[in-house]
C-alpha cells in the first residue's frame, strides 16, 4: 500500500512535498470553489472536516462558508488573531477557540460538528483540531435552532472565499467534506 504524508510526523504535520489532491489559495487571486444545491440538506446537524496548511499569518481566510450574498451568512474561518471562528446568523453563533494555529509548516485537521438539537450549549458547536477538542468561548447557537447549512436558491456554499469576496484563505486544502 501507499503511505498518506498526512500521517506523519507530529500532530499531523507532512515530512515534506505537497500533498495529493491538495488546493492552493492566494487572496490576491481572489479564487475560491463553490457549490449551490437543489435539495435542501439538514439546518440542525452537520459535520465539516478539512485539512489546511496556512501560508499567511494575522488575516482573515475562509475555510467554509455559505452566504446568499446579503447579511445573513456562516462562517468556519481564521480570523486576524490567527483563532478559527464559527458563525452563523440563524440562531445568533459566534464562537472562536482558545488555540491560535500560527504554524505554517504544520497540516491542520479542522473538524466542526454542528448539532443544534443538543441539549448541553456547549456541544451545539464543536471544533476539534488534530483530533482533539478545541474550547470555544462566545455565544453558543440557541437550541433547535436552524443555520444557514443545507439552504437551496441563492445560498451558495464556498471554499476559499466569501461569495462577496472577503475571507481571502491563504493556504493549502485537502480532503474537505461536508454532510449534513
Amino acid at each position: 500500500g501507499s503511505v498518506n504524508p498526512l500521517f506523519l510526523g507530529a500532530a499531523g504535520q507532512a515530512t515534506g512535498g505537497g500533498i495529493e489532491r491538495s488546493v492552493r489559495f492566494n487572496s490576491s487571486d481572489s479564487a475560491y470553489l463553490s457549490k449551490g444545491y437543489t435539495t435542501s440538506g439538514s439546518r440542525r446537524k452537520a459535520t465539516i472536516s478539512i485539512w489546511c496548511k496556512r501560508s499567511k499569518l494575522g488575516d482573515n481566510g475562509g475555510l467554509f462558508l455559505v452566504s446568499d450574498g446579503s447579511s445573513s451568512t456562516f462562517t468556519f474561518v481564521f480570523k486576524s488573531d490567527d483563532k478559527i471562528q464559527v458563525y452563523w446568523n440563524n440562531g445568533a453563533a459566534n464562537l472562536s477557540t482558545a488555540s491560535v494555529f500560527r504554524d505554517l509548516s504544520a497540516w491542520y485537521h479542522f473538524v466542526l460538528v454542528v448539532d443544534t438539537d443538543n441539549a448541553t450549549a456547549s456541544d451545539r458547536a464543536v471544533v476539534y483540531v488534530n483530533g482533539v477538542r478545541n474550547t470555544l468561548s462566545g455565544t453558543f447557537p440557541t437550541q433547535g435552532s436552524d443555520t444557514e447549512l443545507g439552504l437551496t436558491g441563492s445560498w451558495v456554499h464556498t471554499i476559499g472565499m466569501h461569495m462577496a469576496g472577503v475571507f481571502k484563505l491563504n493556504g493549502y486544502l485537502a480532503d474537505i467534506h461536508f454532510i449534513d
